[in-house]
């Protein structure tokens, strides 16, 4: 995951630019809409002048949202995070182990 979604408004990065997801579960894909969803509509206005120009920096602060099932440290660095959830779920992901219900 992206350290800064946007920088100053001017660079807005999304989808693959600002994720790295196995393409096993459609995890890059789900991540790119929701992406296109939050940046479009806010574009959108922005730029018909109907909402402040402040509207883009929420985009920043919503992608980088730790999930709510995440019990960590919010703080912490996405790459080590990431790490650890590839090396616990990585078989999974890729389909080569199922979980036992």
């Amino acid at each position: 995951m992206a350290k800064e979604f946007s920088i100053r408004e001017r660079t807005i990065l999304c989808g693959d630019a600002a994720h790295t997801h196995s393409s096993v579960a459609a995890q890059g894909l789900n991540t790119a809409v929701h992406d296109a969803v939050n940046l479009g509509w806010k574009l959108a206005l922005q730029t018909r002048g109907i909402t402040k120009p402040e509207i883009l920096q929420t985009y920043n602060e919503e992608r980088k949202l730790a999930p709510k099932w995440y019990e960590g440290d919010p703080t912490a660095d996405p790459y080590v995070i990431l790490g650890e959830i590839s090396e616990k779920a990585g078989s999974f992901n890729i389909g080569l182990e199922f979980p036992i219900p």
